[in-house]
This record gives C-alpha cells, structure tokens and sequence, in this order.
C-alpha cells in the first residue's frame, strides 16, 4: 500500500495486554535510564506499523478466517507478534516481549531499588 505525502496508510490496532504491557515497560526503561533506548523501539514500531507492516516483520503464517498474514518483528528491544488485514489497511498487534538478553529483559523481574 503507497504512503501519501507521508500520511498513515494503516490503522493499528493493539490489545489492552499490550497497553498494559508497554507502559510498564515505560517506568522500567526510566527506572533503567533506558528511556531513550525504549522510545526509540516505540517510535519505529508504531512508523512501520502505521507505514509499512508487510515490510518490517517476518510473515509466519496466514489467518485464513481473518483474511490476514500473521508477522513477527524481532528488534534489540521489543519482539512483536502482529497479524496485516490482506484487504482492509488494519493491524492487529497481539503481542509484544522484552527481547531475550537485551537489559530491559534481563531487569524486568528485579526489584526496584530502594
């Protein structure tokens, strides 16, 4: 699908686990002064997902009952399970994880620092 004049050219959509999940993260990327580090991966998730779906990850699988392709994006910081509307310009995002190994991963169960 071609981007207009920079304009999104799909409408995403994510889980409330997902919200609930990011903005964890968020105070665990403050706690980490890992902040920047985790806007960053924010930034370009929500760019390629509004942008360029089909591009950014890696196609698993079809959901034939949905009529979409199941991708998964691995990046430093965040794992990203997404399903692409083949019709419609809609994302669906189902799940996202801490990257095994990266620091945000490694902190995420320790206990805050008193």
């Amino acid at each position: 699908m071609a981007t207009t004049n920079g304009s999104p050219t799909h409408e995403v959509s994510y889980l409330a686990s997902v919200h609930v999940r990011l903005n964890d993260w968020k105070r665990l990327a403050v706690r980490l002064g890992r902040q920047a580090e985790f806007a960053a991966a924010l930034r370009e998730l929500e760019d390629r997902l509004t942008h360029d779906p089909r591009n950014w990850g890696d196609p698993v699988r079809d959901l034939h009952g949905m009529d979409a392709t199941y991708f998964r994006q691995i990046g430093r910081v965040l794992i990203v399970t997404y399903a692409v509307h083949n019709v419609q310009p809609v994302v669906f995002v189902q799940q996202v994880r801490l990257t095994p190994g990266s620091p945000m991963q490694d902190a995420e169960h320790d206990p805050p620092l008193a």
